[in-house]
């Protein structure tokens, strides 16, 4: 919920807005002496000014930027309005010929007795003043149509009068607007024939205006049949409007309480009046937020860093101390770089070379796998002694396998073979023999012991010890 307050000339109306809705609680002529029971809840409101001491000036002003532009501002804002508190300044775009100077609309509310007395009783009562908006610009921006484009006439209550309001359009901006009132009902359609013609000739002089006369009436449509015979003035081509609420005022407040966050059109005290809008309270207590959050996170990255940092520390005094206690490397002073780099391609050779248990066990692991019922139980490391007088020696392996044993020797002698030629012939290995086997490999014994015609022998494990001879590096160089 939100509260707005309306001010005229001779009518000042409190609305109540939420949910697109609003509700007048309280109306008067002027300021009250003491706090209306309707006013007790009020903390906080906005201000809709709608009165005939606002002024519009269409200036144009060479086209500059940045502080350059503001200056320029600031000083033809004084020269039209001298020391007027409510000064507000709108670029409206730029000429299109010539030296397609900056289009500017200076608004002012000059020697309002309304506004002033208002906000000095605002103060007593200790209400807040969120912020200031213009009735016919707060209209324009979001109420009616913004593909108008020329004068449009407002006729609206107020109190017991009629307002009048001229608006000119120019480019789907607001460019000028004055505000009659019409206190007899029965002058209504000569007040309004004499005022826009008085407008025209007017914006005709200050704009280079077209002969051809376009106005625009937007109404309530009761109102609209009592302006049908304005429709006929000579020399006008009327086109009607019909608003949707009969109090366009209301309408305006419920706007400006449902956008609670709406800035355009906003009056700026020149003396420095403290009006602070709910958007900058918004913005600052996200940003208070935002600090408390960055605060946290800093912090706990602080943490994470002196325990990263502690860390290293201790890392570092380990490897130093260990440093110390290695013995001194030998220096390489003497030896050129490409004798270094020699030595060590040569070290890295011999070391891909070596006879490791990778090397050896990949190609056992590769021929046992084509032979699945062979079973490797066990696997000895040993020196071969090449001759008495030579001191080098070679690597072998002792492979002890078990097979499950068959009726006939020869089946299994056969793929015995196999395997020993499968062995010899993966890479890193030279040859491979068989030593012994238990029982004895021969043509009269049957692993299985004797089978007689129509029996079943029970197959037993036959042990074989096979040696393999490796590849030594200098062979493979």
């Amino acid at each position: 919920m939100a509260w707005v307050l309306y001010l005229g000339n001779d009518c000042q109306r409190l609305y109540r807005t939420g949910l697109g809705r609003w509700a007048c609680v309280w109306e008067g002529r002027e300021a009250p002496a003491r706090r209306p029971p309707a006013w007790k809840s009020v903390r906080k409101l906005r201000l809709v000014v709608d009165l005939i001491e606002e002024e519009f000036r269409l200036e144009h002003l060479p086209h500059v930027g940045g502080r350059d532009h503001q200056a320029l501002a600031r000083r033809r804002a004084r020269q039209l309005f001298q020391d007027v508190a409510w000064v507000r300044t709108e670029k409206l775009g730029r000429e299109s010929s010539g030296r397609r100077d900056d289009q500017m609309l200076f608004t002012a509310i000059r020697g309002s007795r309304v506004l002033e007395g208002w906000l000095a009783c605002l103060a007593d009562w200790r209400v807040q003043v969120l912020g200031l908006w213009s009735l016919p610009q707060l209209v324009e921006d979001a109420l009616l149509p913004k593909r108008f484009e020329g004068l449009r006439l407002l006729v609206y209550a107020h109190a017991e009068a009629l307002a009048l309001r001229h608006d000119f359009i120019r480019g789907g901006r607001l460019a000028f607007s004055r505000l009659t009132l019409v206190s007899r009902r029965e002058a209504l359609v000569e007040e309004v024939v004499e005022e826009s013609d008085r407008t025209w000739r007017y914006l005709s002089r200050l704009l280079h205006l077209p002969e051809e006369k376009k106005i625009q009436f937007a109404a309530a449509p009761a109102l609209l049949e009592e302006l049908a015979a304005a429709t006929e003035a000579p020399g006008w081509q009327v086109e009607e409007y019909p608003l949707a609420a009969n109090d366009l005022p209301g309408a305006a407040a419920c706007l400006l309480g449902r956008q609670i966050w709406r800035r355009p059109h906003y009056y700026r005290c020149r003396q420095g009046a403290a009006f602070f809008p709910a958007g900058a309270y918004g913005v600052s207590l996200l940003a208070l937020l935002g600090s408390g959050l960055y605060a946290g996170y800093a912090w706990e990255r602080s943490q994470t860093l002196a325990q990263e940092a502690a860390r290293l520390a201790r890392e570092q005094g380990a490897l130093r101390r260990s440093l110390e206690r290695m013995p001194p490397v030998p220096s390489v002073d003497g030896f050129t770089p490409r004798q270094i780099e020699d030595f060590l391609t040569r070290y890295d050779r011999l070391r891909q070379e070596r006879i490791t248990p990778e090397r050896v066990l990949e190609p056992l692991a590769q021929v046992l796998d084509r032979f699945p019922r062979w079973t490797l139980t066990d696997l000895v490391w040993e020196p071969e002694k090449q001759g008495e007088e030579e001191e080098e020696e070679e690597m072998r392996v002792i492979l002890t396998l078990t097979h499950p044993s068959t009726a006939d020797p020869r089946r299994l002698a056969l793929g015995l073979n196999h395997l020993l030629q499968a062995l010899a012939s993966q890479p890193g290995l030279t040859a491979a023999r068989l030593l012994e086997s238990d029982p004895p490999l021969t043509e009269g014994v049957s692993l299985s012991g004797e089978i007689g015609a129509g029996q079943e022998g029970n197959a037993g494990m036959a042990t074989f010890k096979i040696q393999v001879s490796l590849v030594s590096a200098d062979e493979g160089e």
